[in-house]
């Protein structure tokens, strides 16, 4: 059966091979992967799909409707490597959607002080209200690009769990965190009460997934709110299929905090 769409994802870059690459390696091949896709895809719509190589600034805001092509990298970049060149579309002709994920690896965080201070998985369920997605939720957003790679043309969408937080809360997310989300989602407290769980003390930046939802019509299901209501009733927070993926590690050998195997 003729190919209709080319998928082109990451490939080496801090969290995957950075264990065991030199990070002049994961830079290399992430840019050159990002700078004419198209030359790769054969005259099939491309979707790319990465996450930033780079992480924003503190203050940096909430990511709300960045400029076009500006996608990949946040922070001091001038958005150069941020999108395949728009010179490079024109002459294919080739309809390509940038889908810019955030994080959904399984794995524990590789900054030892985080580890040491914060629960695994009350880490995870805290990143959903800003920079976290669940593995169901990213696999659904693939599917409607591919339906609708040929009337977009060209597009970049932030993948990420729909966030509670609104513009005028920034502010008071990089001061206090906890205060602006009893606000937003009180229910939170009983639940990580129980754990014996805690909220960040702020957060830098959110990153808000309206234009994928409007122009894709992508519904993400599995949030801050929908992983309260699961640790409740006593269930796991992730999908069925982000518990059934798990984490299969990167290389042959454990290296560390990204490669281990386990179900």
């Amino acid at each position: 059966q003729p190919c209709a769409v080319i998928l082109q994802v990451d490939a080496l870059r801090g969290g995957i091979g950075g264990e065991q690459n030199s990070h002049w390696r994961d830079v290399r091949v992430g840019l050159e992967g990002r700078l004419d896709p198209l030359a790769l895809v054969g005259g099939h719509p491309a979707i790319q799909a990465h996450q930033p190589l780079t992480t924003a600034q503190p203050g940096a805001g909430e990511h709300l409707n960045q400029p076009a092509l500006r996608v990949a990298i946040l922070g001091e970049d001038d958005g150069r490597f941020a999108d395949p060149p728009q010179d490079s579309r024109e002459r294919a002709q080739l309809p390509v959607v940038v889908l810019r994920t955030s994080r959904f690896f399984p794995e524990a965080d590789d900054r030892d002080d985080v580890r040491a201070a914060f629960d695994d998985l009350n880490l995870k369920v805290n990143e959903l209200l800003y920079r976290r997605v669940d593995l169901q939720d990213v696999v659904d957003a693939h599917r409607l690009a591919i339906d609708r790679t040929a009337d977009i043309a060209f597009d970049r969408f932030i993948v990420s769990a729909t966030t509670p937080f609104e513009p005028e809360d920034l502010a008071e997310l990089r001061t206090d965190a906890p205060a602006v989300l009893r606000r937003r989602v009180p229910a939170f407290e009983p639940v990580y009460a129980e754990r014996g769980w805690r909220m960040f003390d702020a957060i830098e930046r959110v990153y808000v997934n309206a234009r994928a939802r409007d122009v894709l019509g992508w519904a993400p299901r599995h949030d801050f709110a929908a992983a309260l209501e699961r640790l409740a009733a006593g269930a796991d927070p992730r999908s069925p299929l982000a518990v059934a993926v798990g984490a299969k590690g990167y290389h042959a050998r454990p290296t560390g905090v990204y490669t281990p195997r386990r179900a």
